[in-house]
C-alpha cells in the first residue's frame, strides 16, 4: 500500500497530464471479517487494520489537498481501484472546487447509489468536467437518477458512459427527462444494461430535441 501511495503522490506532485493509477481512497472496514484466532492475534490484527485505515485517511486528505491546488491536471484515471462511497465523497469534494479536470474515469469501482449522489452533487458546481466514465459500478437506477438530476443543471459534460450498471427502465426514464433539458451532452453510452422496450421508448421520445450525437444502446433487452 505504501509504495502505491508514493507512486500516486509522485504523479500528482509532478502534475503529469495523465494519472494512470491511484490507490484506493475509500475506507473499508476490514474488522468486519470474523476470524477465529488468539486474543493476541486479534489485537495485532486490529492494530494493523487501524494503521491501514489511518493510512487511507491520510492519503485521502493528501489527495484532496493536492487536487484542490492542482488545476493543470486534465485527465484522471481512477478505474479498478475498489473505490467505495467514502472515496467517491472525497472525489466529489475535489470536483466541487477543481476547475481544471476535463476527464474522469471511475470505471470498475464499488460506488453505490450513495456514492453516485456525492458525485452528482459536485456536478452542479463543476463547470470543467467534460467526460465522466462510471461503467461497471453499482449505481443502478437510483444512482442514475441522482446523476441525471444534477446534469439537468450542468451544461458542461459532453460524454457520459454508464455501461454495465444494472440500469433498467426507471433509470432510462430519468435519463430521458435529463435529455429534455440538458444542452451539452453529445455522447451517451448505455451498453449492457437492463433497459427494455419501455425504457427505450422513453429515450427515443426525447432524442429529436436533445443535443445527443451518439447513443450506444447495444446489449440491452429491448425486444
Amino acid at each position: 500500500f505504501g509504495s502505491g501511495v508514493r507512486k500516486a503522490t509522485g504523479f500528482i506532485n509532478k502534475k503529469l497530464p495523465v494519472v494512470q493509477e491511484i490507490v484506493d481512497v475509500s475506507i473499508n472496514d476490514p474488522e468486519s471479517d470474523q476470524v477465529m484466532c488468539s486474543p493476541s492475534s486479534r489485537n495485532n490484527k486490529r492494530k494493523s487494520n487501524r494503521n491501514k485505515r489511518e493510512e487511507r485517511i491520510n492519503f485521502r486528505s493528501f489527495f484532496m489537498n493536492s487536487m484542490r491546488q492542482n488545476n493543470s491536471l486534465r485527465h484522471l484515471d481512477l478505474s479498478n481501484n475498489e473505490i467505495s462511497d467514502p472515496g467517491a465523497q472525497t472525489i466529489a469534494d475535489m470536483l466541487s472546487v477543481n476547475t481544471g479536470l476535463n476527464h474522469l474515469n471511475l470505471q470498475l469501482n464499488k460506488i453505490t447509489p450513495r456514492g453516485a449522489k456525492y458525485i452528482a452533487a459536485s456536478l452542479e458546481k463543476n463547470n470543467a468536467l467534460e467526460t465522466l466514465l462510471l461503467d461497471m459500478t453499482k449505481i443502478e437506477d437510483e444512482g442514475v437518477g441522482y446523476v441525471c438530476t444534477s446534469l439537468s443543471k450542468n451544461n458542461t459534460l459532453k460524454i457520459l458512459s454508464l455501461k454495465n450498471n444494472g440500469i433498467g427502465d426507471e433509470g432510462a426514464k430519468s435519463i430521458a427527462s435529463m435529455l429534455a433539458v440538458n444542452s451539452s451532452l453529445s455522447t451517451l453510452i448505455l451498453r449492457n444494461n437492463r433497459i427494455s422496450f419501455s425504457g427505450t421508448l422513453s429515450l427515443a421520445e426525447m432524442l429529436p430535441g436533445s443535443s445527443l450525437e451518439s447513443l450506444d444502446m447495444s446489449v440491452n433487452p429491448i425486444g
